[in-house]
Formats: C-alpha cells, structure tokens, sequence
C-alpha cells in the first residue's frame, strides 16, 4: 500500500494483490482514525458482494470470478468492539460493461486501487440493533 497522508484527506493506493478491506481497516488501525469517509475506484478480483434481507436478518453473498473494474466504492469507517470497520458499498463492471453492485465483503486488488480517505474527529462506533440485525452507527439523536 502506498500512502499520501494530508491536513484533511489522505490518498491510498491498494496494490496488486492486496485485499482492500484488510488494507483500510489496517491503515485507520495505525492512524487511530476516530471515523471517516472512503471513496474509491480501480479494479479488482476474487470478490465478494451481498445484499441484506432484512426480514430474515441475512447477507445473500455472492462469490464473483474474473477481474472487474471498481467503479466505485462508497464507505465508511467506524468502530466496532475496539476495531476500526469499513462498510462499504461498491458498483462494478464486467468486460462486457455490463454492471453489479453490493455490500463489500471482500475484494482484491487486481491492478490498483485508488481510495480517498476523509478522517472525521470524533470517535463513532457501531452497536447491534436487534430490530435490525445489524451493528449500526452509533450517533446522537437529532431533534426538530
């Protein structure tokens, strides 16, 4: 991984190889980033998507084969039981052009990828909301 860390943003460049989410939580680890915004494109291999079904309090995975472009991903970055953790969205494109999108479970990098880190100043964590099923941000209630 190579690193461009700035006043407001830092810039990441995930190599060949690497697994994204690994690589990310990896680096707010050293940081100590207290939350942030992740923007990102490139392109990538032996991935892994989902979409939640609420009802059933379940992920449907999907294991992707070959290389896609990343033609985004959209996350963010908090805590959960004393680890940083990346949920991330992604929208992907197979040679054909033709387009996938989900949750992240897991990516490759495939030739590079390009992220774009924006550090927030306050620690966020996640907590499980049982209604839901999912460990949520954890944010102050906001009132009219």
């Amino acid at each position: 991984m190579q690193i461009l860390r700035g006043e407001q943003h830092h810039m990441l460049r995930i190599l060949r190889g690497e697994e994204i989410m690994d690589s990310v939580t990896r680096f707010a680890q050293q940081e100590d980033l207290e939350h942030a915004v992740v923007l990102g494109l490139g392109a990538v291999m032996d991935v892994e998507i989902g979409a939640y079904i609420l009802e059933e309090k379940r992920y449907v995975r999907r294991q992707l084969e070959g290389y896609y472009e990343l033609t985004n991903l959209t996350g963010n970055l908090a805590w959960v039981d004393g680890a940083p953790y990346l949920h991330a969205h992604v929208s992907l494109s197979d040679h054909e052009c033709q387009g996938l999108g989900g949750h992240l479970f897991r990516a490759t990098c495939y030739a590079s990828v390009e992220l774009t880190i924006w550090p927030g100043r306050q620690r966020i964590e996640r907590r499980l909301d049982d209604a839901i099923g999912l460990k949520l941000l954890d944010l102050p209630e906001w009132m009219d």
